[in-house]
């Protein structure tokens, strides 16, 4: 009994060898998905390094409600980052140049979880945790 256990350990150990630890590196680049149930919306995002493109969907009427807005990132380390509207690519609207004139909206990686991770995401004094599930 103690060589069959022995024998388990050993391959799962080695097993776990091979398999591809996700981190928050994984994250910077990619097609992702966020679903906010309070609001009725899904979110496609596509990210590359320092832009994420963002399109929002109401569930409710299957429509696209907001069309490419685009966004600057700026890596504060692998898994802390800050998101301004990209004012040359976007026609941004009072509350989100306010933001950032406050120097953005400032999201951490909390979790990963299979393909996906939990974000906070702060501003002024507001938190919101949102999950980003990535698709591609």
């Amino acid at each position: 009994m103690k060589n069959i256990f022995y024998l388990i350990l050993i391959s799962y150990t080695f097993l776990s060898c091979f398999q591809k630890k996700i981190d928050c590196k994984d994250f910077k680049s990619g097609t992702y998905e966020s679903i906010n149930k309070e609001n009725n919306l899904k979110f496609l995002i596509e990210r590359d390094n320092d832009q994420q493109i963002e399109k929002a969907v109401d569930l409710k009427k299957n429509k696209i409600i907001v069309e490419a807005k685009v966004s600057k990132i700026i890596w504060i380390s692998d898994c802390e980052y800050k998101l301004l509207v990209d004012t040359v690519k976007t026609k941004a609207n009072n509350i989100e140049k306010y933001i950032n004139s406050k120097g953005g909206l400032k999201n951490r990686i909390v979790k990963i979880q299979n393909s996906c991770a939990t974000i906070e995401t702060t501003f002024e004094d507001k938190k919101m945790i949102l999950e980003y599930c990535k698709i591609k």
